[in-house]
């Protein structure tokens, strides 16, 4: 997954098997909050939190990360359809 901001340049990149977990959260403000792994099994997880310009695209940006969640499951997971 990659995050760029226009106005600032600054630029991030995750493996998106890194995600351990995303939500629509609306505290203190609407916003998507993702948990992302540490770079090793030593790290501690951090958090993100992307706010939309409108909370009208919180849903659309959510069901865009479940989608991607859906696309890349972990390693070893046994899907069951």
């Amino acid at each position: 997954m990659n995050w760029s901001d226009p106005n600032t340049g600054a630029s991030y990149d995750w493996d998106y098997r890194t995600i351990i977990i995303h939500a629509i959260s609306r505290e203190p403000f609407p916003h998507i909050y993702l948990q992302i792994s540490g770079e090793d099994e030593t790290s501690d997880p951090f958090h993100v939190r992307f706010i939309p310009q409108s909370e009208s695209d919180l849903q659309p940006l959510f069901d865009a990360f479940s989608k991607g969640a859906e696309l890349n499951p972990d390693p070893g997971t046994l899907l069951i359809s």
